[in-house]
Formats: C-alpha cells, structure tokens, sequence
C-alpha cells in the first residue's frame, strides 16, 4: 500500500513539474513573440515580462494580466526616447493587441529635443535647468518646459549674452523673437497614449505617460 501511494505522488510531482516547464515555456515564447512585434513597431531591444502564475491560464482567458516592458529607445514622430519603461494591465491576447490602461516613463536627452526641434540652436542641461544657445550669437535662454495635451511648451524665463544676464528690450536686432513660441508637437504616440508630465533631470528630460485602451505599437 505504501508502495503505491509512494509510485502515485511520484506520478503527481512529475505532472506538476511538467505543467510547470510547460507553463514556462509558453510564457518564454509568448514574450518573444510579443517582444519581436514591439521591434517592428520601433522599440529598440525590447525585453517582455509576463506577470503571474500559472501562465497558461491568463493565455487561455485572452488576457494578460500584467505585462512589464522596456527598451532602450523608440523613435516618436522624430523625437527619439530613451530607457523606455512600461507597465500594461490588461493586454488583450488576440490581435490587434490592446491594452486597458498603461503607463509609461521616458527620457528626452537634449541632443534628441534639439533634432526633433529643428531649430538654429541646441539645448543643453546646466544646473539642473534647460538651456537653449543660439548657433547664431552668443545667447542663450533658461527655459521651462510644460506639457500642453500632445504638445510640449518651452518657456523662456531668463536671458544671457555673452554669460551676462539681459531684458529682451535690450537686445540688439531682435535676438530675443528667436526663443519666443518654442514649442513641440508630440502627435506619434500610440493610440490612447498621452503626455502627463516633463521635467529637467540630471542629463535629460524625464517624460512620464499613461492611457487607457491604448493600441500597442506593432508592425502594420
């Protein structure tokens, strides 16, 4: 009798421990897959973690519970982010893949907000501020960023020529207009997705997003 009951728990570990490298499995290909979809839709070495156990009943629902996202950059209607970080709750297992709500964290180095801005100058970060320098004279402004729905704002607080703080009125030739209405149309981000917030970090702007029934961004 003991035998027995020793040759059925047997029989139960081994199924446990193929259910489990089974479930395993599925999830390990079921983040490549998404992960290799996340590529084609511009995210650049994209790594997928599925949430929770066991796997294969979330696949069997249709939908993942907590999917967590990164990549090392995505290029966004011309302006480039960095370290991207996404959590996804509710993704939908079928296709066209949604996601119920999202949120997202981002960084915008200043050599990226300079190309996406297209502008006669370059920004840089000083002090812990956002400064814009003319290529064309020795100006500069210290400038504050605002999130305005999909657009960014950056408004000029202060003004330097030469390193010595001006007024506007007192600039020659009109140097000042240059830094006036800056501004940043950020209209490429998935469907649902949109700004919260920018603010001016040690070396780059630190984007936080979120949305709700957002479209991931695969290859059409």
């Amino acid at each position: 009798m003991i035998r027995r009951l020793g040759v059925v728990l047997l029989v139960v570990v081994l199924l446990v421990g193929v259910a489990v490298g089974v479930d395993l499995v599925t999830r390990a290909r079921t983040e490549s897959l998404l992960g290799a979809d996340l590529r084609r839709g511009g995210l650049m070495d994209p790594k997928v973690t599925i949430t929770g156990m066991p796997f294969l009943t979330q696949l069997l629902g249709g939908e993942f519970h907590k999917v967590r996202v990164s990549g090392t950059s995505v290029l966004v209607d011309g302006l480039e982010l960095d370290h991207v970080r996404a959590t996804l709750i509710g993704l939908d297992a079928k296709a066209p893949a949604r996601v119920a709500t999202a949120t997202a964290t981002a960084e915008v180095t200043p050599a990226a907000l300079t190309a996406a801005l297209g502008a006669d100058m370059d920004f840089s970060i000083a002090d812990g501020a956002l400064v814009a320098t003319l290529r064309s004279a020795p100006l500069s402004a210290s400038v504050v960023p605002h999130v305005s729905g999909d657009r960014v704002d950056l408004e000029v607080k202060d003004l330097a020529l030469s390193g010595v703080a001006v007024a506007p009125q007192d600039l020659p030739l009109g140097l000042g207009d240059a830094f006036e209405g800056l501004s940043l149309e950020v209209t490429g981000l998935p469907e649902g997705m949109h700004l919260d917030g920018l603010t001016v970090g040690a070396t780059a702007l630190d984007v936080s997003l979120s949305g709700t029934d957002v479209a991931l961004p695969t290859a059409p």
